[in-house]
């Protein structure tokens, strides 16, 4: 049985994105020495990929000033998907590198402390460090004189930045306070390096016949003539812009959305978030703007617009140090919300919260209305059957005349086969593909 994706002259098709399936926030109630405690979500989320020379791992950032045996408790409960978490064994120095530019590099909390627990600990029996993951202690950056104390000082930190003149270089090691549950109580308390071991997100395909309302605000009823969309799948919002950026109508790739007016934002909620009838459905979407790294407290659109008009939320944007990206508010039934095309600003995915996945707006910048895709222009239905073996029929309506072309594409965007191109009348049209290339050789399955 083969499956068929279709062109016709607007209809762009599949990419690579990321959707459904992703990191669940799972946060536990746990009795803890102090007392009840929840364990905190973890921040500055980034992998360590295998083309940069990594592991596949994933690390973050616990933000929580605990002691290294409540540390090394919580970890085990943090979850990136159903994987659980475990304090970072850090066996090499290009390892040590990463979490020290890529993970602790990333904070910008004056919160934060200048040391991160690691998973290593003194077994006092032996007085030897050990990884709590059995891995080889092969690895060490001691700071100088360290560690002492073996025995006593048996939970490993790293020395992250700070502006003390006596602060240690970034990277180094320390042997910092006991695991001990007696002494517990009495010693500093530390943020904490997560680290998972080996998880990957799996790609799945989204295509322009995934979206959800597309629609166009036409010049006509004083828009722009562009087009926009929901992405109704839960993603983080670099995998947003990067899916909306390989969305292609008419030859022209989206972007995330960029509202620049009262009226688009007015637009963008009366005809494309309103309506969507899903129990999946979000409250919030992301917008195409965040606060670049080097410009703490200048917001951009993604496309270099200018940006000139804001809509935030009460109380919005807040803690612009973190929360360097833009979503829009839906409507909801929840007891939290705002109004409804109010903006708010959230943490990036590769810097900070593992649960900021939301749906997307996706804007194509048209250049006339004749060359969008309009369910008011044309019709193409899907073909029929689907999948189908060995033939399959497509059909579309034309509501006047004009040139056209059917072809079939596969997932790689390339053109299998053009079934019809020239000029057409007005009417409804139904055409046969036996399932054959252009040359006339047999198609493999999940074209």
């Amino acid at each position: 049985m083969r499956s068929l994706i279709l062109f016709f002259v607007f209809l762009a098709f599949p990419i690579a994105g990321f959707a459904g399936g992703g990191p669940t926030p799972q946060t536990h109630e746990r009795e803890s020495y102090g007392g009840e405690h929840t364990v905190p979500d973890y921040i500055n989320l980034v992998e360590w990929t295998e083309t940069e020379g990594g592991n596949g791992h994933f690390y973050a950032i616990l933000p929580d000033s605990v002691h290294w045996f409540e540390a090394n408790e919580f970890a085990t409960n943090l979850f990136y998907g159903e994987a659980p978490g475990h304090l970072a064994t850090v066996t090499s120095p290009e390892e040590n590198e990463f979490i020290v530019t890529s993970v602790i590099g990333q904070i910008h909390s004056p919160e934060a402390p200048d040391q991160f627990w690691l998973g290593a600990h003194d077994a006092s029996a032996a007085e030897e460090f050990r990884w709590i993951t059995n891995e080889p202690w092969a690895y060490t950056n001691w700071t100088p004189s360290e560690p002492d104390s073996i025995g006593w000082e048996t939970a490993v930190s790293i020395w992250g930045f700070s502006d003390e003149e006596e602060h240690p270089p970034p990277g180094l090691w320390s042997t910092d306070l006991p695991d001990n549950r007696e002494r517990y109580l009495r010693t500093t308390r530390f943020w904490s390096i997560i680290e998972w071991d080996g998880l990957q997100r799996e790609p799945v395909p989204i295509a322009i016949e995934n979206l959800r309302n597309l629609a166009q605000w036409r010049s006509a009823d004083g828009g722009n003539d562009h087009w926009y969309a929901v992405i109704p799948y839960e993603l983080f919002w670099v995998d947003a812009d990067e899916i909306a950026r390989g969305l292609a109508l008419n030859g022209v790739s989206g972007h995330l959305a960029t509202l620049t007016t009262q009226h688009e934002n007015a637009f963008i909620m009366s005809e494309v978030v309103f309506g969507i009838e899903d129990e999946r459905f979000m409250d919030q979407f992301w917008l195409g703007a965040k606060m670049y790294q080097d410009q703490f407290g200048q917001w951009n659109w993604t496309t270099g617009e200018l940006w000139a008009y804001s809509n935030w939320a009460p109380g919005e944007p807040n803690n612009i140090f973190d929360e360097k990206i833009l979503s829009i508010w839906g409507w909801t039934n929840t007891d939290y919300f705002r109004p409804p095309g109010t903006w708010n600003n959230a943490p990036e995915d590769n810097e900070l919260a593992n649960y900021y996945q939301m749906w997307s707006l996706v804007e194509w910048e048209s250049t006339s209305k004749s060359s969008a895709r309009s369910e008011a222009d044309f019709d193409l239905k899907q073909n029929y059957p689907n999948p189908f073996n060995p033939s399959t029929q497509i059909s579309f309506r034309l509501p006047q005349s004009s040139s056209a072309e059917l072809a079939v594409i596969n997932t790689l965007g390339q053109k299998v086969k053009t079934l019809i191109e020239g000029h057409l009348g007005a009417g409804e049209y139904t055409f046969t593909w036996d399932g054959c290339d252009q040359s006339g050789g047999e198609v493999a399955a999940g074209v």
